[in-house]
């Protein structure tokens, strides 16, 4: 008995299949610069990023903590990182997971020694099935703002994307 599937079940997997889906979109992103970029464009609204790296399913593994897999992590022309993650359960898209995985890039883009001033911009990007937060928006910006005055705190992690 062969484990391949039929072509009417492969036109079936492939009809009910979105960019929602974690692993066909990490499939049509692996390696995929030109789309990875025009998808943070798109998400940033800005023209001109260019991803130079992009890697699917980034495992960062911790020998005496938690490791991280990250759905998408790329690299931009200006060394800035980004991580966007495919989340259909609400549970998934926490708001700390999001700073782990900050932090996880973070302590990734810095050599023994290297200052702390060429630390990297860093963008954690959620893709959500359903409005995670629940205020009604289509896409969300957390950021790291003084309180009182709300001015960008300005540490380089930009603001936190969760659409």
């Amino acid at each position: 008995m062969s484990d391949m599937i039929t072509a009417d079940e492969a036109r079936k997997l492939f009809r009910d299949l979105t960019m929602e889906d974690d692993n066909f979109f990490t499939m049509c992103l692996e390696g995929d610069n030109e789309c990875t970029s025009l998808i943070l464009r798109i998400i940033l609204d800005r023209n001109d990023l260019t991803v130079l790296k992009s890697s699917t399913q980034k495992w960062f593994q911790n020998l005496t903590g938690h490791s991280a897999k990250l759905d998408i992590w790329a690299r931009d022309e200006k060394w800035n990182l980004y991580d966007i993650e495919i989340q259909r359960e609400k549970a998934g898209a926490s708001s700390r997971r999001a700073r782990f995985y900050s932090a996880v890039m973070d302590t990734r883009s810095l050599g023994k020694g290297e200052s702390y001033d060429n630390l990297p911009e860093s963008y954690v990007i959620f893709i959500t099935h359903e409005d995670t937060i629940g205020d009604g928006q289509a896409i969300y910006e957390i950021g790291r703002y003084v309180k009182g005055t709300w001015r960008d705190y300005g540490d380089g992690s930009a603001p936190v994307r969760c659409i």
